[in-house]
C-alpha cells in the first residue's frame, strides 16, 4: 500500500478539503477554512518526492522532473472481499444511540463477546465486548465512529474528542517514531499512525 494512503484516509475520515505537504512542516489538513497540522514529524524534500512517486506513472515522474510541476489523480483503493454486504463489514458490532442523532459505533469485535443486547442501557466505563478480527479486516482492532445513522456504514461521520490519552509517538510509513512532543492529551482525537495509551477504565 502506498504510504501516502493513511494520510488521505485521514484526509476523509476527518472531513478535510485539502491535503499541504509542504518541506520542513509536518502534513497539514484544511478543515474548515483553516490549515491544521497533523501531529507528524516535519517532512523532506526527498520523502514528498518519495511519497508522491509510489502514486505516479513513469511519464508523470519525468514530466515531474522536467517541468518541475504534474496534473494527475489519484484515488485510496478501498479494499472489500467480494461477495460482501455492507452489514457484514463491521464484523460483530455493537452500535449505542447517544442521543441527538449520533450513534456510536463499535465494529470488529470478537465472536460471542458483545456483553450487551438491543434495548440495554449502557454506562460510562461499561465492557460492551472485546477486541477482535470479524468483517472485513486483516488484524485485530476497533474500528470506531460515531455516525448520523444506526446502520452500519450508511451514516455521516460525527467529530469528536478523546477526554483524556498521552501520545506516545507515530508510525509515519510504518516505522515507528517517538514523540513529538509526546506526552498527556486532553479533548483531543489522536490522528492516523498515532501510537496512543489510554487510562484503565474506571
Amino acid at each position: 500500500m502506498p504510504r501516502i494512503d493513511s494520510i488521505l484516509q485521514l484526509v476523509q475520515a476527518q472531513g478535510a478539503s485539502d491535503l499541504h505537504l509542504v518541506s520542513g512542516s509536518p502534513p497539514m489538513l484544511r478543515l474548515h477554512g483553516e490549515l491544521q497540522p497533523i501531529e507528524f514529524e516535519p517532512l523532506t524534500s526527498e520523502v514528498i518526492v518519495g511519497l508522491l512517486a509510489e502514486i505516479m506513472t513513469e511519464e508523470q515522474i519525468a514530466r515531474f522532473q522536467n517541468l518541475e510541476e504534474v496534473d494527475f489523480a489519484y484515488e485510496v483503493p478501498q479494499v472489500v472481499h467480494p461477495g460482501w454486504k455492507v452489514s457484514e463489514l463491521g464484523g460483530n458490532v455493537v452500535i449505542i444511540d447517544i442521543g441527538g442523532g449520533v450513534f456510536a459505533y463499535y465494529a470488529h469485535l470478537a465472536p460471542g463477546s458483545p456483553t450487551v443486547k438491543v434495548g440495554d442501557k449502557v454506562r460510562r466505563g461499561q465492557v460492551i465486548g472485546t477486541l477482535g478480527n470479524s468483517g472485513n479486516t486483516s488484524e485485530a482492532h476497533l474500528h470506531f465512529q460515531l455516525s448520523t445513522s444506526a446502520a452500519s456504514l450508511t451514516g455521516d461521520n460525527v467529530p469528536f474528542e478523546i477526554d483524556t490519552l498521552t501520545l506516545v509517538g507515530n508510525y509515519p510509513g510504518g516505522v515507528y517514531a517517538a514523540g513529538p512532543e509526546a506526552g498527556p492529551r486532553t479533548n483531543q482525537l489522536p490522528l492516523i499512525a498515532s501510537l496512543v495509551s489510554f487510562p484503565p477504565a474506571p
